[in-house]
């Protein structure tokens, strides 16, 4: 069972979160990061942008033909179960991708597939910050049946600009930015 320390998640995750902020700005223009709100965080949101709405950022440095989705720390119901962030940006580094995943479809499609994803993906990680140690548990999904399963769409990391490599991309619209929250132009 591999073991993570928390400040080197926390490090990663901030690292891969400030590259698809700078990325979807330059793409979409004007995004609220909400690195800094701790409702928002709380509830599993990292930033909002027109065309996207509500995104929660995920970093996967590793090399991989899977997602990994959390879905119960210590017990409790986490990640992909109680994310109100409307979609996914899951970004692989080491691939120069970001997929924008769409949480409901994705919750739906879990939950349809639980038993079957439980004997065959399921897999447990441990986190330590310090003496403390905890547990979460997730779904290490191969990512070709998440792009069959539902519209996913595809951006290649390249010359500090996003390309749109597959899907059907969301069309911008016009609306009254929330004042909270921390604005970035590109």
């Amino acid at each position: 069972m591999p073991s993570y320390g928390m400040r080197q998640m926390l490090e990663v995750g901030a690292q891969g979160a400030s590259r698809v902020k700078l990325l979807l700005a330059r793409r979409f223009g004007v995004l609220i990061d909400y690195e800094g709100d701790r409702e928002k965080q709380r509830r599993g949101i990292d930033l909002k942008i027109q065309p996207w709405g509500y995104v929660e950022v995920k970093t996967d440095r590793h090399d991989t033909t899977n997602f990994f989705f959390e879905f119960e720390c210590s017990g409790k119901p986490s990640g992909i179960m109680t994310s109100q962030a409307s979609w996914y940006a899951y970004y692989f580094p080491l691939l120069d991708c970001i997929y924008m995943l769409p949480v409901v479809q994705l919750r739906q499609y879990i939950k349809k597939n639980w038993n079957w994803f439980t004997a065959k993906y399921k897999r447990k990680v441990l986190s330590h910050s310090s003496n403390r140690g905890w547990s979460a548990t997730g779904f290490a999904l191969p990512r070709d049946y998440i792009c069959a399963a539902m519209p996913v769409v595809i951006y290649n990391d390249y010359k500090n600009r996003l390309w749109l490599v597959a899907g059907e991309e969301k069309k911008h619209e016009k609306s009254a930015s929330n004042k909270k929250g921390n604005t970035i132009e590109p």
